[in-house]
C-alpha cells in the first residue's frame, strides 16, 4: 500500500512540474551611436564581425550599413543606428570593428559580457525576455553599461 501511495505522490509531483515553462531569453543587441560627427562621415559604417577572443585575426564576414539597410536618425549632435536585419546586429557573440570610410576611423567593440536570463512561469508563457549587457571593451576601454535593458555604444569624433 505504501509503494502504491508512493507512485501516486510521484506521478503526481510529476505531473505538475510539467505544468511549468522555462523560458531562455534571446541575446541582446548593442546600439551605435556616432556624437559630433557629419552626416558625410557617416553616411556609411563598415561593419566587420570577428570571431569572439580571436584578437580580432578571423574574420567572419563585413556589412556596409546605410540608410537603406538600416534606420540612421540624427538627434541634435548624434546619429543612432537601429536595425533588424541579424547581420547588421552588434551580439557578444562576436567582436567588431565599426569603420567609417568618410572619416578614415576605427573602433573596435569587443568582450561583450552579457547575461544568460532565464524567464519560468506556467505553460502558457510567452517567451519574449532580452538578456542584459552588463559591460564591452570600446578601443581598449571596459564599459559599464549603464541601462542594460537598452545598451549604447557611444562614440565620440
Amino acid at each position: 500500500m505504501k509503494l502504491i501511495l508512493l507512485s501516486i505522490f510521484f506521478a503526481l509531483v510529476l505531473g505538475l512540474s510539467s505544468c511549468n515553462k522555462t523560458c531562455f531569453c534571446t541575446t541582446a543587441t548593442l546600439y551605435p551611436n556616432y556624437v559630433g560627427f557629419t552626416s558625410a562621415e557617416t553616411d556609411s559604417v563598415i561593419l566587420r564581425r570577428y570571431t569572439k577572443a580571436s584578437q580580432f585575426t578571423r574574420l567572419i564576414d563585413t556589412v556596409v550599413v546605410t540608410a537603406n539597410n538600416a534606420q540612421f536618425s540624427f538627434s541634435q549632435d548624434t546619429l543612432s543606428i537601429r536595425s533588424d536585419d541579424a547581420a547588421l546586429r552588434i551580439r557578444s557573440f562576436y567582436d567588431y570593428i565599426l569603420y567609417l570610410p568618410e572619416a578614415n576611423r576605427s573602433d573596435s567593440v569587443y568582450g561583450i559580457y552579457e547575461t544568460r536570463d532565464t524567464e519560468k512561469g506556467s505553460r502558457d508563457l510567452e517567451c519574449n525576455c532580452i538578456n542584459r549587457i552588463l559591460s564591452f571593451y570600446q578601443n581598449n576601454n571596459l564599459i559599464q553599461v549603464t541601462d542594460p535593458s537598452s545598451p549604447q555604444i557611444f562614440i565620440n569624433k
